[in-house]
């Protein structure tokens, strides 16, 4: 009989060392799992920073052409007259109450006197718009977004298509 329960009692020992050892193991394994997305999460946006109001904005120039509204496309037509190229703009589409209704991020704008066309989708009426160009800073080998809000263009009443 004590031979019986000295068996079980090993047996019992055996199960509860293997249940803490494959415990063990997931916390190590989720900590290093944790730890690797974490630095590749903060290397990947360390690549692509943004900075904001950089002496790089001086020479950078954005002109408005045109722009209005129908009930559904917001319409503008944007020019870079500067010597740098714009890189692309962040368009800000905010509706009667100041809530943002669409976020749009362009693709380039060359220098010179080159005009572009813009239709933006959207589903309420626009109020407030802002154009926010940026340009690629590639000092130390990082390519770095730089906003340049001082060049922000605002536009307090955006007009509907017909009143033009």
């Amino acid at each position: 009989m004590l031979k019986m329960i000295h068996k079980i009692y090993k047996k019992s020992a055996s199960l509860w060392i293997s249940w803490t050892l494959l415990a063990m193991l997931l916390i190590i394994t989720g900590v290093f799992l944790g730890n690797w997305i974490i630095n590749s999460a903060k290397t990947s946006v360390s690549n692509f920073k943004e900075k904001v109001n950089e002496a790089g904005c001086n020479n950078l120039w954005l002109r408005t052409e045109s722009f209005c509204q129908d009930l559904n496309v917001f319409y503008v037509t944007l020019s870079n007259p500067s010597l740098k190229s714009v890189a692309g703009f962040r368009i800000l589409l905010y509706d009667l109450y100041g809530n943002v209704v669409t976020r749009v991020i362009t693709e380039r704008l060359p220098r010179s006197t080159f005009q572009k066309s813009f239709r933006i989708l959207k589903d309420q009426v626009v109020q407030i718009v802002e154009i926010i160009p940026y340009y690629i800073d590639e000092e130390k080998n990082e390519q770095t977004l730089v906003y340049c809000n001082n060049r922000k263009i605002i536009y307090n009443k955006v007009p509907f298509c017909d009143e033009k």
